[in-house]
């Protein structure tokens, strides 16, 4: 449900930064309250010093180059200062590489500091009124000390309690968030000028009660997760007799803050604290920031067309942010909208503390009476993935205690129909190590919602329902022995819930109904409902994720163009509840129409050959055939951070055609071969992967990959998913490839008949969506170091991001 979780934020990541900048010349015990940026003057030392951790630490490459692209990031970002960046480890380290004096701030961190470098820090301290600025994280496979954590209280103001009841502290997942808000009293005094309301979250630590000690002036309160603020990081401040400060926050800041998508919710949160923080010391910040921030805010209106579905079904909607619900402006607007787009129930988020704060429960109360006069009910909502865990099971059924205590306190007109639970499992980084460890978390999941649907049925509350947001992946798998039955996850679940709403995201019809069929039929045989999910986010640009599970490209008109598709199969089925949409910030501003030119992809001519082309991996037969080039880091779509240059891989491809056939030719560069033997897996080794399609409504897509093996190579065909094994052989038996191995890397080539894609034959001035993958492995244990791709937009099964390739004699 929360796309933000599909994301897997850099938790396993970590940068430890050391910065070497000026702080004001002002004395004091309170926090700086500069109103303007400090422009850079003599005073300032302009020198960044990053420091990484202990090179006896072991890291894995994945947290090396994190470390690397974090720094140059940071490089960037200060050189529009004039400041510069020298990275240094935490060994290399020596007394006279802190500098004394009011000119300092020192970010470092807190992960395996030796006793001598602990007592630099101390000095610096004691003899220096700058700042220091920790990132509170471990790095991997450290453990916190219990003398790490006595210095953390002296120096940074920062208790950690609640480190031993952890099982995974000293596993290096400490770097796990937490989310925390400024208290009822305010002390959020760096925030003043430069932070909105509410833009507080993230502290390392997963089930570690990080609070401040002594003079801090920040104080930070366990939370979860809370989706009225945006990601962002709250600090805690500790002002020292010297003069100097302490400002301690969590790694994510810093990855957020140097992200370039500007425009993301995490990114600006990340930049406005971030830039607060620099402010506070007297760092100059760079200008740009703010107005690229202006400049990339979503400032769509919101669309107030009105839908009129030619299939009537119930419809839903979650609403995360809960003050679009309370606020009485903005409440009216929601309502407002949802008569206009046929809502009828409300996902509403219910999380920790809703129903606290002076005049809270008559707002709710006002808004769900408001409500049930438009014929829309109102659920709770809440969710996290760790909730299936033993530890936080309680705290997540006491969120349902919650909701049903308000129930009985107010009017049946009042009252909220239900509750949903949005714990998703696989968010938990255990869930995907091992098949034990994931039919273990999957029991607890069930455990789970066991337990919710038992409390909701035994409250007293009639017709009081709950429901599960699922995602489509738990589609007739994973047997599991429960309560004396063996039987499939979801099978399992369908006895615990009154109603599904499967997370099923796609922007093509025939790919949701494939995907809902099974919830669909087994809700029907369980007298239960299923609602199929529909999603509006920017998944790509705010999240990275693929653009296909959003109609957030395509629009509304095309979005309701699918629904009815799905509807007109399911719509009559008895366990069909109706449609849900995700969500309400994100529907609000859905253009109509299909946004041209937003993702726009390469368009290029295939060559015209009378002659049919020798199939032998010779460039003979080429010579009047345009090359296209991919070499550039712009063509890297997959692991940018690990790609070293055109040595390491690039490719240039020829493309041609006749009536009868394509015809492929790739060049490949890459300093490092290694091949998977399995024709199925080739994808995990050094490979060419070729899409192809028609690009026309239900025409099937198609995904070939052919590896340079020593005597025959390897080819296999992925898609169209629907393809049996002995459908897939067949097709790719009519294919023609060849490959050899050259100094460089190796040539591959291959000849596509037309009837091979069920095509007559190929015409003049036709048009094929097409795109060439070329995939870099250099180690057996670790496929795909790289992809690159002859469309840098590429994505998977999505023809509109392939190259528009046009057929020219």
């Amino acid at each position: 449900m929360k796309i933000s979780k599909l994301i897997q934020p850099m938790a396993k990541t970590f940068i430890v930064c050391c910065i070497l900048i000026i702080v004001s010349c002002t004395r004091t015990e309170n926090i700086s309250r500069q109103t303007l940026p400090v422009k850079a003057n003599d005073d300032f030392v302009k020198k960044i010093f990053v420091l990484t951790p202990p090179v006896s630490q072991k890291l894995a490459d994945k947290e090396k180059n994190t470390i690397s692209s974090v720094s140059k990031e940071l490089s960037k970002f200060f050189d529009k200062s004039g400041i510069t960046c020298e990275i240094t480890d935490a060994e290399s380290l020596v007394p006279s590489d802190i500098p004394s004096g009011k000119h300092i701030i020192l970010v470092t961190t807190i992960s395996s500091l030796s006793d001598e470098q602990w007592d630099k820090i101390e000095k610096f301290i004691a003899s220096s009124d700058g700042t220091i600025i920790w990132q509170g994280m471990l790095a991997r496979n450290s453990i916190l000390l219990d003398s790490d954590r006595k210095h953390l209280e002296d120096i940074a103001g920062v208790k950690i309690s609640g480190y031993a009841a952890d099982e995974k502290i000293g596993l290096g997942a400490v770097d796990r968030f937490m989310w925390i808000s400024p208290t009822a009293d305010g002390r959020t005094d760096i925030f003043k000028d430069y932070a909105k309301d509410k833009i507080f979250a993230a502290f390392a630590g997963e089930a570690v009660a990080i609070e401040p000690a002594g003079q801090s002036r920040t104080e930070a309160e366990w939370l979860r997760r809370d989706r009225t603020n945006s990601d962002g990081a709250a600090l805690i401040v500790k002002s020292h007799p010297s003069g100097a400060k302490s400002i301690f926050f969590s790694n994510y800041l810093f990855i957020t803050a140097m992200r370039q998508d500007v425009s993301s919710p995490e990114v600006k949160a990340g930049r406005e604290i971030f830039n607060a923080c620099l402010r506070s010391a007297g760092c100059p910040i760079p200008e740009e920031e703010s107005e690229k921030k202006s400049v990339s805010a979503d400032t769509r209106p919101v669309n107030w067309t009105e839908i009129n579905p030619k299939i009537q079904c119930p419809r839903s909607m979650w609403v995360w942010n809960n003050e679009n619900a309370l606020d009485e402006e903005k409440s009216e607007e929601l309502l407002k909208f949802c008569d206009l787009r046929k809502i009828t129930v409300i996902y509403l988020y219910t999380g920790k503390d809703f129903f606290k704060g002076e005049g809270r429960v008559e707002k709710i109360r006002a808004f769900i009476m408001e409500a049930g006069k438009r014929k829309i009910e109102v659920e709770a909502l809440d969710g996290w993935p760790e909730a299936v865990l033993e530890k936080q099971r309680k705290n997540f059924l006491s969120s349902i205690e919650a909701v049903i205590a308000y129930n009985r306190s107010v009017a049946e007109k009042e009252r909220f129909a239900g509750f949903q639970s949005d714990v998703e499992p696989g968010g938990i980084e255990d869930y995907h190590k091992t098949k034990e460890s994931r039919k273990k978390i999957n029991t607890m999941f069930i455990e789970l919602n066991r337990d919710c649907y038992n409390l909701c049925k035994q409250s007293g509350l009639p017709n009081f329902r709950f429901g599960l947001a699922l995602s489509e992946n738990y589609d007739g798998i994973g047997k599991i022995d429960f309560e004396g039955k063996d039987a499939y996850i979801c099978d399992h679940l369908a006895r615990f819930v009154d109603y599904f709403a499967i997370m099923s995201y796609h922007d093509k019809a025939a790919e949701t109904a494939s995907n809902v069929s099974y919830e669909i039929n087994l809700a029907e045989k369980s007298g239960k409902t299923a609602w199929i999910g529909f999603e509006t986010l920017d998944a790509a640009g705010q999240y990275r994720l693929p653009r296909e599970i959003t109609f957030y490209e395509e629009g509304l008109e095309i979005m309701e163009k699918e629904i009815e598709k799905v509807l007109s199969i399911y719509g009559r089925k008895k366990g069909f509840g109706g449609i849900a949409i995700h969500h309400y910030d994100a529907y609000k501003k859905l253009q109509n129409e299909r946004m041209e030119g937003i993702y726009k992809a390469p368009s290029y001519s295939a060559s015209y050959v009378p002659e049919n082309i020798v199939i032998d991996a010779s460039k003979s037969d080429w010579a009047k055939v345009p090359e296209f080039r991919f070499g550039e880091k712009k063509y890297v779509v997959h692991g940018k951070e690990l790609w070293k240059g055109e040595q390491d891989l690039s490719a240039n491809a020829g493309i041609a055609w006749n009536e009868q056939n394509i015809y492929i030719l790739v060049d490949v560069k890459d300093d490092k071969l290694q091949i998977c033997p399995d024709d199925k897996e080739l994808w995990k080794g050094d490979h060419v992967g070729i899409w192809i399609s028609e690009g026309k409504e239900n025409s099937p897509v198609f995904q070939f990959g052919i590896s340079p093996k020593e005597k025959k190579p390897g080819v296999y065909m992925w898609y169209p998913k629907s393809y049996t094994e002995s459908a897939i052989a067949e097709t790719v038996s009519s294919m023609s490839a060849q490959a050899i191995r050259t100094d460089s890397g190796y040539i591959v080539e291959c000849k596509i008949p037309a009837k091979t894609l069920g095509i007559n034959g190929f015409k003049d001035t036709a048009q094929l969506y097409v795109t060439i993958d070329v995939g870099d492995c250099d180690s057996e244990t670790e496929p795909h170091k790289s992809l690159i791709s002859l469309s840098p937009i590429r994505e998977r099964g999505n023809p509109m991001t392939f190259v528009r390739l046009c057929l020219v004699k």
